[in-house]
């Protein structure tokens, strides 16, 4: 099974945001920062490494919030703390920056799970897993609660 990690941040009412060039099916949608879990990575090393790769932002407090569960694949998506989220250094060709959460709710282009995951996080809801109907993007899901 492949595994991924994204890194959900926030700050003053954004979210930070990268627009993907890879997968080709990711191609121009918006998603959050993240990647492959490498081998002997925890999801959250994972998360932390990708976060400081993609943005140069470093974490200082990592929380696992929820999974999104494909038939052969596991996205965790993890929270991060950082002492200065809004200084932050474009480190990758993919675009990363911060939008405010409404705005980026709204956007036509943001990966279509990420509509249900950022409210979640937002919230401080912690412990779910979202069930992926196998469609890409997915439309529906199914939720369970640890």
């Amino acid at each position: 099974m492949k595994e991924y990690a994204l890194c959900f941040v926030e700050h003053e009412g954004s979210v930070l945001l990268i627009e993907k060039l890879k997968p080709a099916w990711q191609l121009g949608w918006i998603n959050l920062p993240g990647g492959s879990i490498e081998a002997g990575e925890t999801p959250e090393h994972a998360a932390a490494r990708e976060l400081h790769e993609e943005a140069n932002i470093l974490s200082f407090h990592v929380a696992p919030i929820g999974v999104i569960q494909g038939q052969n694949w596991r996205v965790h998506v993890i929270g991060h703390v950082s002492h200065h989220p809004e200084t932050w250094e474009q480190k990758t060709v993919e675009p990363v920056f911060w939008l405010p959460t409404r705005e980026a709710l709204a956007h036509p282009k943001l990966i279509s799970n990420l509509r249900t995951i950022i409210p979640l996080a937002s919230m401080g809801v912690r412990g779910w897993t979202l069930i992926d109907d196998g469609r890409i993007p997915s439309r529906e899901y199914l939720f369970t609660f640890a």
